[in-house]
């Protein structure tokens, strides 16, 4: 599993605020799903067919942020903003092919 697994999985659970971020910048489940197909030979697959070193990294930074404030919980709109931080990340890819800008959804 990669981030644009993870940006996926965000537009079919369809999060109130991270998902609706996404459909307002245009990005439908279908056209996200096209765009990542080749982002998917950006990272090494994993050789346990689990989580990309890449997508292991996001879920330490949501964790890492969500510790800073004990009361903070860990929702998909912080996994989205980790996931979009780093531009050779599979979910900035797929957000790149589709045309729109990561910073814009980081704002």
């Amino acid at each position: 599993m990669g981030t644009e697994h993870l940006l996926l999985g965000i537009l079919r659970a369809g999060d109130a605020k991270a998902a609706a971020a996404l459909r307002a910048a245009g990005i439908t489940l279908e056209a996200a799903r096209l765009a990542a197909q080749p982002t998917l030979s950006g990272e090494e697959p994993p050789k346990d067919g689990g989580i990309t070193a890449y997508a292991r990294r996001v879920f330490h930074d949501a964790l890492r942020t969500a510790a800073a404030d004990p009361s903070h919980e860990i929702t998909a709109s912080d996994l989205l903003r980790a996931a979009l931080r780093d531009p050779t990340g599979g979910a900035h890819r797929t957000l790149d092919a589709l045309g729109v800008s990561a910073a814009s959804l980081l704002g």
